[in-house]
């Protein structure tokens, strides 16, 4: 018994003296402050109300929701921090490219932040150095931050195209490197292509790429086990993190905002650009009912694109079409240069000697099912749907998700869901974007909709031999911003149509009925009223007519009150 009691007690010693450990340990995690470089980029921004943003930004604070940091921000140009990271003066920098010579002055993250491109800008104004000609570099003074990793991929890029150029080191920041080229104290910034959303300069040449990591101070391998720790976890949930933080923050910069010089030419040379879609489509396009002109979520597209390159602008003409396969043939026929909306494979494209550029948007597709046939769709069932005939969205949907469902073509939308309604069809197929465009038809063949868990993607086409338009096209996708193309979207998605009488009618039927009713109800109490009244008068008419009156009193006799009293007294 005594020695269970002193284990007991050992047991409770040794845990009280844990506590405070794992306590102070915990305290200590949860509080640490790490002292970050901060420096002026598109990489990390601070707006007019002092809000930081951007993608380093975005990464620290995903970091710190795993290890509990707080940070210190150290602002200065990058190749300032960088030499402060190895002194000691900073503990962690973001946005750092790995090299042999840095690994012993610094340590690395073990996974990369993400992939980045270096380009060779020049002010807009300067028409010395020519984008189809690299020779023009030649005796330019070229502006590079000073050890950074585009510094040695640059003198490498210009050796091995036998340039001779007069390097310049840079320790400004960004805005301050942007005025030196402005100034034309250099000819040439070399640098991220994320920086020309500053503005006033337009990248020439792509100098190369490489990873960037976090990089941490050598006397921090603390940080670095933190560090790695929080950032496989988060890979592990999130593998498209760096990607998506890409899109987000670089996406619509440089290369995309302005055209290339062949990119240029192309358009110089070709003019307007042709654009086919298939009308009566929306919300993605269809033909206004006033004038013809084209309506819908394209519209709206083209619009934005006929300015948003910085060196050139777009002009469009629009031809519709009943169906997206005449579009196509229109497309290789050489009538129009591209067409919208496109779903279809990389097979499909090179069957029709076309090039489809990246989704523009993603639709979910749903199945349109009588309200009985609620069961649900898989690939696996056996099953047979409507589609409109020359629809080769919807082909190409179904040959890629549900290949083992039988395909009947029909003239149009409506019979497509005729054909389900009659039972000759299992279902047909829509997108989320256009349910409420066709909500008549719902409602008068009694369908319901089920989700199919599956998205069908939309892109442009353009002739395979159009290698600079579809370059062109994409271009304007990636600036295209998705809040504006979702809006647009859901503003088409509801159609302004005229109500008619009918449609009121249809649409209220239980109110018309229970209006009708009531006003049927009171015109026969009306009626019955006057029909009572009525009677009433005529029989005290025929009881005065049978009744006699003294000729010299005028007044009635006891005829009168006794015809009148048996009169009463039958009726009642």
């Amino acid at each position: 018994m005594r020695k269970r009691i002193l284990m007991l007690g050992l047991c409770l010693m040794v845990a009280l003296f844990m506590i405070p450990s794992v306590g102070v340990h915990a305290e200590s995690r949860e509080h640490k402050t790490v002292r970050v470089g901060w420096y002026d980029s598109p990489f990390h921004s601070m707006d007019q109300f002092g809000r930081r943003s951007g993608y380093g930004y975005e990464y620290q604070q995903r970091i710190a929701t795993y290890t509990g940091w707080k940070y210190e921000y150290v602002e200065g140009s990058w190749p300032e921090l960088f030499a402060m990271l190895q002194a000691g003066e900073i503990d962690l920098l973001s946005d750092v490219s790995y090299t042999a010579e840095r690994a012993e002055k610094i340590l690395y993250s073990d996974e990369p932040m993400g992939n980045e491109a270096y380009h060779a800008f020049i002010a807009t104004d300067n028409t010395e150095i020519r984008p189809d000609d690299v020779t023009t570099l030649n005796g330019k003074r070229i502006g590079v931050d000073k050890d950074s990793i585009q510094e040695q991929i640059f003198i490498r890029w210009a050796e091995d195209r036998g340039l001779d150029v007069d390097m310049v080191e840079l320790v400004a920041g960004a805005s301050e490197e942007l005025e030196l080229l402005g100034d034309g104290e250099i000819d040439v910034l070399v640098t991220l292509d994320s920086y020309e959303s500053i503005g006033g300069m337009v990248p020439v040449f792509r100098i190369g790429s490489s990873d960037f990591f976090f990089g941490i101070n050598m006397d921090r391998p603390d940080l670095k086990e933190d560090l790695d720790a929080a950032m496989s976890r988060l890979l592990e949930n999130d593998h498209d993190l760096n990607q998506r933080l890409n899109e987000k923050y670089n996406k619509a910069v440089a290369v995309n905002s302005y055209l290339t010089f062949e990119e240029k030419n192309w358009l110089d040379d070709h003019g307007t650009i042709v654009v086919g879609y298939r009308d009566d489509f929306l919300p993605y396009c269809g033909s206004s009912d006033t004038d013809g002109a084209l309506t819908g979520a394209l519209a709206d597209f083209l619009s934005y694109a006929e300015t948003c390159e910085k060196n050139a602008t777009l002009e469009f003409r629009t031809r519709s079409f009943a169906t997206t396969e005449e579009a196509m043939q229109a497309l290789s026929a050489g009538e129009i240069d591209c067409v919208f909306p496109v779903s279809m494979s990389n097979y499909d494209g090179e069957q029709m000697e076309a090039l489809v550029t990246d989704p523009f948007i993603s639709t979910e597709m749903f199945a349109v099912v009588r309200a009985g046939d609620r069961q649900g769709v898989s690939p696996d069932m056996d099953m047979t749907v409507a589609v409109v005939r020359g629809h080769l969205n919807h082909e190409t949907f179904l040959k890629d998700n549900f290949p083992g469902w039988e395909i009947r073509f029909y003239d149009n939308v409506e019979d497509c869901f005729e054909a389900v309604y009659r039972g000759d069809t299992d279902c047909t197929i829509v997108s989320n974007y256009r349910i409420n465009t066709v909500s008549k038809l719902y409602s008068k063949y009694r369908l319901s909709t089920l989700a199919t868990g599956a998205d069908m993607d939309l892109s442009f086409a353009t002739r395979k031999s159009d290698s600079q338009l579809f370059s062109i096209i994409s271009k304007v996708n990636r600036l295209i911003p998705f809040s504006m193309k979702n809006s647009s979207l859901t503003a088409y998605s509801f159609p302004d149509e005229k109500v008619t009488f009918i449609d009121f009618l249809m649409d209220n039927m239980a109110m018309v009925v229970a209006v009708f009713f009531t006003v049927v109800t009171v015109i026969l109490l009306l009626a019955l009223r006057s029909y009572r009244a009525e009677a009433k008068a005529r029989e005290r008419r025929e009881i005065i007519s049978e009744a006699e009156m003294d000729p010299l009193t005028g007044l009635y006799n006891r005829n009168f009150f006794i015809v009148y009293t048996n009169r009463y007294y039958k009726d009642h």
